[in-house]
């Protein structure tokens, strides 16, 4: 998205009541599936990688941990943020997964 212009964007949904701090993994699922995403991932893991930096990693996926790593806004370090997202969501994931220096990959 980076190299073009996008005129729209769009949205997850975590919920259909639009309740805060309430994720249905059943709704999320089939939006991501309806918009392609899922077929993204599939290509990427066929060897096309993605890299991306602690920060930005942990900042779009610390909502999926549990409250002790968001206590009013603070976080723990990002790099332990997205080691723990990937093992602890799904156990599976951190395998496909590398921890460089300033980069998951």
């Amino acid at each position: 998205m980076s190299k073009c212009t996008p005129w729209f964007v769009r949205c997850i949904k975590p919920n259909v009541e639009k309740a805060p701090m309430y994720f249905d993994e059943q709704v999320v699922l089939a939006q991501l599936r309806y918009t392609g995403m899922l077929e993204t991932i599939r290509i990427r893991k066929l060897g096309y990688p993605i890299r991306v930096r602690f920060h930005t990693f942990a900042d779009r996926y610390f909502v999926l941990l549990p409250d002790q790593f968001n206590v009013l806004g603070r976080r723990r370090d990002d790099k332990d943020v997205c080691s723990t997202v990937l093992s602890k969501i799904n156990p599976k994931w951190a395998l496909d997964w590398q921890m460089g220096m300033t980069k998951v990959s």
